[in-house]
């Protein structure tokens, strides 16, 4: 009996499947921390000091207050900090492996590359240049996912350089957001809305998670297609 697997690519994946089980624990516990905060509020306040009229409008007010805090925290602070260091922290985890993985591939092949001569700012057409040009491998591939890495790209960029403040040269952020999949802008209507936030990114759960997803998916795509890589898993073979 032969145990086999590809160690390389499975520390690759395995850094992808550790941002995804830190987003489901992160998301959780921020809603279970603004569950038990309100209720501490509600619990440890649950009567005016006495019945007169003002007593009364004056206990709900400062309930209300303390609500109000806890939901800004909650609701809106902390995810925004989360999510935009999550959007953040996928680009940089695709980048950095993909460089990874292109070293890898012609170490395996047995051909020098230094990184620093593929001179292309965008990660895709620096990855098909290697890919095409450098390494040989089969032809490129149409992939959506590749529009998605650029488009994950913009978001990063706009969070990074103007704390999500989204611009009219933000061509990608722009079309995404009509399309309903997460990405959108804080609206003067929204719950809580601060109005000097107004027209700043708003990025949902689901459109991270989905992120995550896809660009794991791509990368087991890119390593079944190298053709110098072997199972992520263990795989059990017969002497």
């Amino acid at each position: 009996m032969r145990i086999k697997f590809d160690l390389f690519r499975t520390r690759v994946m395995a850094r992808f499947k550790a941002l995804e089980d830190y987003i489901g624990f992160v998301e959780v516990h921020i809603q279970e921390s603004h569950d038990a905060a309100v209720s501490q509020v509600l619990t440890e306040n649950r009567t005016p000091p006495d019945s007169s009229d003002e007593s009364e409008r004056e206990w709900f007010c400062v309930r209300q207050h303390e609500i109000d805090e806890c939901n800004q925290r909650y609701a809106i602070d902390f995810p925004r900090i989360l999510r935009f260091t999550v959007l953040m922290s996928i680009f940089t985890l695709v980048e950095s492996n993909l460089s990874l993985l292109a070293q890898e591939i012609m170490k395996r092949k047995d051909f020098a590359l230094d990184m620093e001569d593929q001179q292309v700012k965008n990660p895709v057409k620096r990855f098909k240049k290697f890919w095409t040009k450098v390494a040989r491998l089969p032809s490129w591939w149409s992939d959506p996912r590749w529009g998605e890495l650029l488009d994950i790209e913009e978001l990063r960029n706009c969070i990074a350089h103007r704390n999500g403040v989204v611009e009219k040269r933000d061509g990608r952020i722009t079309q995404l957001l009509p399309r309903g999949c997460g990405v959108r802008l804080v609206a003067l209507n929204d719950p809580l809305a601060d109005p000097d936030e107004v027209g700043t990114l708003e990025i949902e759960e689901r459109y991270y998670r989905e992120a995550v997803k896809q660009m794991t998916a791509l990368f087991d795509e890119i390593f079944n297609r190298a053709g110098c890589f072997g199972s992520d898993h263990v795989v059990v073979e017969p002497e």
